[in-house]
């Protein structure tokens, strides 16, 4: 709330780059979904699904934005469990080249766009074995 446009008294203005796996086992997508839309944060297209409540920008904005990346992953639990299916995404944002040139943009310039071919997916470095899709995590 206070990063965004509610910020306390003489606090000054903030950009936040927002960057999520699908599927991570630490960090729901929902809670980051919950602080974007809490800070402004607008949704960079990477070609994979649309989010509720966030602006989505098809190319590069400014300021603080949100930007997904998709690992093939199942999909996640719609109940209050972590995931645990398949390798955990969560420190495999940031070694992406793509994601890199990204943030070395965001710090330099202040600009966000996705740097991905195509959509922002990389289902070979998902660790999955086939089948996970079928376990229901909510039970």
């Amino acid at each position: 709330k206070y990063l965004g446009t509610d910020r306390l008294p003489g606090t000054p203005d903030k950009q936040v780059l927002m960057r999520s796996a699908i599927g991570d086992h630490q960090v729901t997508t929902l809670g980051a979904h919950h602080m974007a839309r809490s800070i402004g944060a607008k949704h960079v297209d990477t070609g994979i699904r649309d989010i509720w409540g966030i602006e989505k920008v098809a190319s590069t904005t400014v300021g603080s934005a949100y930007v997904e990346y998709d690992f093939g992953l199942p999909p996640e639990p719609l109940c209050n469990v972590q995931m645990t299916l398949c390798d955990d995404p969560h420190s495999e944002v940031r070694k992406l080249s793509e994601s890199q040139m990204q943030l070395d943009r965001f710090f330099r310039t202040g600009e966000v766009r996705s740097d991905c071919t195509g959509p922002c997916s990389f289902p070979a470095l998902s660790g999955c074995m086939g089948g996970e899709d079928q376990i229901d995590l909510c039970l």
